[in-house]
């Protein structure tokens, strides 16, 4: 028995196959990109396991140069450093957005190899924000290194990084105990200002909506 298909019919046939096609070329695409995301967060959880394990293995050998030298307060002194360090990072994991923990805890690493105490105050956990955790941690983190190297070089020696939420967008105020005169630039998707908080002035980080330059005012 012979199918004859009329010339609407094949042609309907033959739009519905090429649909088909560039569907499956979209999500191998789609697949791909997220084996390349997924590359890359593996990339970046490897490379802060190594600062971490660099700076715990750092302090074992101060405390045990310590002990060696029968220096048994300075070894004391230095472990309950470890021990409130540890503490202060834990204040991250009441976050939500993963990805927004491992850039502050990479960041709050590199402050403390270079001169720079970090503490952390996470006033929200963030909860809601988990999808567009890829948008905004990036760019948050690119932001808070650029200001700890400003806080660095104007003398700094301790920070306070507070997690909290403005206009329904992410933000980090950074109080430390000297401020430059001049803030750092900012890059795309971040706006970074002064403001008062808690009855003093803050350097504040802010997600913008719009992928817009942020500016950096006084």
């Amino acid at each position: 028995m012979r199918i004859v298909l009329s010339a609407g019919c094949f042609a309907l046939i033959v739009a519905l196959a090429w649909r088909i096609r560039r569907l499956a070329l979209a999500n191998a695409a789609l697949a791909a990109q997220l084996k390349r995301e997924i590359a890359a967060r593996d990339a970046q959880a490897v490379l802060l396991a190594r600062l971490l394990r660099h700076s715990f293995l750092n302090d074992l050998q101060i405390i045990t140069g310590w002990l060696q030298l029968g220096n048994v307060g300075r070894a004391s002194a230095h472990a309950e450093q470890v021990r409130d360090r540890l503490v202060r990072e834990g204040q991250l994991m009441r976050i939500k957005p993963a990805g927004l923990i491992m850039a502050l805890l990479n960041r709050g690493v590199w402050a403390e190899a270079n001169g720079v105490r970090m503490t952390y105050v996470v006033v929200t956990d963030l909860a809601g924000h988990e999808e567009a955790d890829e948008t905004f941690a990036g760019p948050l983190a690119d932001a808070l290194g650029g200001l700890i190297e400003a806080l660095q070089a104007a003398g700094a020696r301790a920070c306070t990084v507070t997690v909290g939420i403005a206009g329904g967008l992410p933000t980090l105020d950074v109080a430390a105990d000297v401020v430059p005169e001049r803030l750092p630039q900012c890059g795309r998707g971040v706006a970074l200002s002064q403001v008062k908080a808690g009855g003093q002035r803050v350097i504040r980080l802010t997600v913008v909506a719009e992928n817009t330059d942020g500016d950096n005012s006084a």
